[in-house]
């Protein structure tokens, strides 16, 4: 649960800030977040805490936000260059 916390905070603090550079920076790092999420979604089912089933729906919700985060950030960088 404490992993996770990460990638809301980094979007909303990002959503917070003055510039789209600001608010991409902070993206990523939600993204990195989320990668995170995932070795630590490996590392408990290989110490038992949780079960693959539990860590295969984790894994899906960490890709499907990982892509969203992408395609806001895509979006974010083409309308700057506008």
């Amino acid at each position: 649960r404490r992993a996770a916390v990460p990638v809301v905070s980094n979007i909303a603090e990002g959503r917070s800030r003055d510039t789209d550079r600001d608010f991409t920076h902070f993206l990523y790092m939600a993204r990195g977040s989320c990668s995170e999420l995932e070795a630590q979604t490996y590392l408990s089912i290989r110490l038992h805490y949780i079960t693959i089933e539990q860590a295969q729906e984790l894994l899906r919700i960490c890709d499907r936000e990982s892509r969203a985060l992408m395609q806001l950030i895509k979006r974010l960088k083409e309308s700057s260059l506008r």
